[in-house]
This record gives C-alpha cells, sequence and structure tokens, in this order.
C-alpha cells in the first residue's frame, strides 16, 4: 500500500491534527548546524466563517512528520522534528490565511539576560574545562549537558563573562567549530562538520542514489579558497600583540579579534580555516521527505550521481509538507 506523508501538531500540549488537518495548507520546519535557531511555519486556511484563534505570547507548537500506509491516523509513525515558541504571525486575504512562525525553544529567558562573571572563580587557580563550563551552565537551568568528547577537555585559561549564557556559549562554539543547541532535555555542544554524535560515532542520516533526487545542484566558490588564517592574542609578559596562524601559504585572512591568550588565538585561527575549507563546496538536495535527515549528521551519494559522490555534511535541511506532498531542501557542505 502507497505511503501517505503524515503529520501531527500540538499546541500547548493539546493535540489540533484532527480538527485542523483539513485546513493546514502547509507545514515546514527548518533545522539549522550554525548559530541561528531552528524554525517552523504553519500555513492554514482561515475561513471567513470559521477564523481560527490567534496565538498569544508564550504559545507553543509541538512538531512531528511521517508516514502512515493507510492506517488510522492515530496509528501513523511520526518522528519529532522540533518544539518551537511561536513568536510572530502573519493574516493575508483576499485568500485568507493564517501563517504561524516559531523558533525553537530557549527553554529559560534568563539565558538570554547578561551576566557578569569569570573563570576560575574567586579562590581558585584551577582553570574550568569546556566540559566542565558547559555543564555548570546546564544545571543553572535543570538541563543536562552533552559534549562532543574532542572538545571536553579543552582548557580555558582566562574566561570573562559580560554577556548572556546564550552569548558566551555562542562565543565559544564559534571558536572552537562547534554547535550549540538546546534539545531533549539537554545543553548540546558538539563539534561541526564531522557528523559525530556524543559519542563520538559518525551518523549518516541518508544514503542516496540517483533514483532519490528531485533535484540538486552544487556550488564551488574560489573566492572562498585560502590557505591560512591569522589571529593575534596580547601577552602580558611582553605587553604586545603576538601573532598566530593555521595553515600555510596565500592568500591568508586575518580575524579582527584579539583573544586572551595563545590557546584561544589557535582554536579561533584553526576553526575559522576549517570553516572555509567547508565552504568552498556546497550542494543542494531536494529529496522525498524523511525525518530521519537531521542537520549536522552526514549523507552519503553514490556513484550514479556525478560531481555529488561521496560524503557530505547537511548544513541545513528545511522539512516541507504540502497538498503536493512531502520532501527535504537539504543544503550541505564538504565535512571536515
Amino acid at each position: 500500500m502507497k505511503q501517505q506523508p503524515y503529520f501531527s501538531i500540538k499546541a500547548n500540549g493539546n493535540e489540533v491534527t484532527k480538527s485542523l488537518k483539513d485546513r493546514i495548507v502547509e507545514v515546514s520546519v527548518t533545522q539549522r548546524t550554525g548559530l541561528l535557531s531552528d524554525v517552523c511555519m504553519v500555513r492554514f486556511d482561515n475561513l471567513e466563517e470559521l477564523p481560527i484563534q490567534l496565538p498569544e505570547p508564550g504559545n507553543v507548537l509541538e512538531i512531528a512528520l511521517g508516514y502512515k500506509n493507510g492506517t488510522p491516523d492515530s496509528h501513523a509513525a511520526l518522528t519529532p522534528v522540533g518544539k518551537f515558541d511561536v513568536g510572530a504571525y502573519e493574516l493575508t486575504g483576499p485568500a485568507r490565511a493564517l501563517t504561524l512562525y516559531g523558533n525553537s525553544i530557549m527553554w529559560d529567558a534568563d539565558f538570554k539576560s547578561p551576566r557578569y562573571r569569570s573563570w576560575p572563580e574567586q579562590g581558585s587557580d584551577e582553570p574550568i574545562t569546556l566540559g566542565d563550563l558547559v555543564a555548570q551552565i546546564a544545571s543553572e537551568y535543570g538541563l543536562q549537558s552533552g559534549v562532543s568528547e574532542a572538545l571536553q577537555s579543552i582548557t580555558l585559561e582566562h574566561l570573562e563573562q559580560s554577556e548572556s549564557d546564550m552569548q558566551l556559549l555562542t562565543r565559544l562554539a564559534r571558536r572552537y567549530d562547534a554547535v550549540m543547541k538546546i534539545a531533549a532535555d539537554k545543553l548540546l555542544f558538539v563539534t561541526k562538520g564531522d557528523g559525530q554524535s556524543l559519542s563520538g560515532q559518525t551518523v549518516t542520516s541518508a544514503a542516496l542514489s540517483k533514483h532519490h533526487l528531485i533535484h540538486w545542484s552544487r556550488a564551488t566558490s574560489h573566492y572562498r579558497l585560502v590557505a591560512g588564517v591569522l589571529c593575534y592574542y596580547y601577552d602580558t609578559q611582553q605587553a604586545q600583540r603576538i601573532a598566530v596562524q593555521a595553515g600555510s601559504g596565500t592568500p591568508v585572512v586575518t580575524l579582527p579579534y584579539l583573544y586572551p591568550d595563545e590557546a584561544a588565538a589557535q582554536a579561533a585561527a584553526n576553526s575559522h580555516l576549517t570553516r572555509l575549507k567547508r565552504a568552498h563546496g556546497e550542494v543542494y538536495l531536494c529529496v522525498p521527505g524523511d525525518p530521519d535527515i537531521v542537520a549536522g549528521a552526514l549523507l552519503t551519494v553514490d556513484e550514479t550521481v556525478e560531481y555529488l559522490e561521496g560524503e557530505w555534511f547537511i548544513k541545513e535541511v528545511t522539512h516541507q509538507l504540502t497538498s503536493q506532498g512531502y520532501v527535504c531542501q537539504i543544503k550541505a557542505e564538504q565535512p571536515n
């Protein structure tokens, strides 16, 4: 029996799919590996005689996607793809529609509020590791922490915070070429570009061949190809700026930020060079919908597709379900 795309939407914990499924025009969820949050969009047919209640601040949507084999809706096998805070909505006409826009929930308003502290903490000379820092911040919000093994033991000799916890972790994520996310009651801080899970195992979410691809393109930008990245840190003993470099040859990109120590500067140079190398080649794929395709994992393309054969790191994926069906729009780049 032919599979049918299906979905589930919960509003503030209440299932609304059954009552509104005939009026839902489009469901879209975009998952990202960058520092931007995951987003969703749900569009309804907003009939004049049966208007849909407008969302209020703090309303939450939970979305799951999948397929059913002609089974009752309640028996459809669905995969959760996100929990979102409805931050905006749009009304349009004369073809009346209501569109909701949501961002992935960051759990606590205090997570975005400025804080002022430093590590090592007062009375201690022991520098904190990145793993311990993430665990400390996670515990302050009632979350568990999940840090990639490769990042756990990185020592932060001295760290000043005059920003929110979200901004602090975002800054460190950029320095160490990592992804910071909150998902499933965990504050995650994981390496980017290698498709590895917290256990260090490589996660491959899709294996594609020619018959899987609805559309594809590959873009290569030589303008992004650099040979080295230069960073500076301030040496307090010599009272001057000292340069460190990742890579060799030309052209060389110089980062404008002055880092507090040599280790931080070298890490920033290394991660920036890695990002530029990944961005040198990107692919865009449209494939049949699959909720197991997730940002941060790898996908493989076999030898049946010229120019695409090999592994690719999924930078972003948009799950889109309409009356035309369910597809995934994938942005991927060369892995580390």
